[in-house]
């Protein structure tokens, strides 16, 4: 998203000062960017030409902040992104004399978990008797886009794991950063269920990508 910011004396500056320009909005390139944590991240800024009079294109982030005032580009550039704040807020800045535009890059950071355990509370299963599943996630990242979804199959039926439930965690909206977290479900066992295999994944919901990390499956024996 761009935006102009103008002062109440040169509200006509982007079209008076640089008229040759169809806009003065910094174009990003890309606009959006999804990083894995600790991989590497670049992005272009431009403007089509160099104005008449000085200028400033330049780089507001948590990590770098690159700036030039004799180029018509800008590269803002990490080997390493590790600031899980850089997803609050990158944007790119033109300023001439009193006006300043901005145009904002989406940044989506994510860390895959170490790891996914499933396990049992109770070592032996018994018909009618409930019990507890917990699915361990450690070091998973961000928080806010965590959900966990629980999965089950039937061997005798088939191999493959059909979804039957997924939890969201509304507490940790705020939470942009890595995080371990455990998660139970209570499920009481029937005696046809003898031998069917249970599995729980993170999944972490990255807007238009979804990625999901299964444990390994859980056997279960119901006496």
């Amino acid at each position: 998203m761009a935006v102009c910011v103008f002062s109440s004396l040169v509200t006509v500056l982007c079209v008076g000062l640089y008229g040759k320009y169809t806009y003065a909005d910094p174009v990003v390139t890309p606009a959006s960017l999804l990083v894995e944590y600790g991989g590497p991240a670049e992005v272009n800024c431009s403007i089509p030409s160099k104005p008449e009079t000085g200028y400033m294109l330049g780089w507001e982030s948590k990590t770098s902040q690159p700036d030039t005032d004799t180029e018509t580009s800008v590269m803002w550039k990490v080997d390493s992104l590790t600031n899980w704040e850089e997803a609050d807020g990158l944007l790119c800045y033109f300023t001439v004399g009193s006006t300043q535009c901005e145009s904002n890059v989406t940044v989506t950071i994510y860390k895959r978990p170490d790891r996914v355990t499933l396990s049992s509370v109770s070592d032996v299963w018994v018909e009618g008797d409930q019990t507890e599943l917990r699915c361990e996630i450690e070091n998973v990242g961000p928080g806010r886009k965590l959900s966990v979804r629980w999965s089950r199959a039937d061997p005798k039926q088939s191999s493959n794991f059909t979804q039957f439930n997924e939890m969201t965690f509304p507490d940790l909206v705020n939470e942009m950063k890595n995080m371990n977290k455990t998660v139970k479900l209570q499920v009481t066992p029937r005696r046809e269920d003898d031998g069917v295999q249970y599995q729980c994944a993170a999944v972490l919901n990255l807007d238009e990508d979804l990625l999901v990390f299964p444990s390994q499956p859980l056997n279960v024996t119901v006496h």
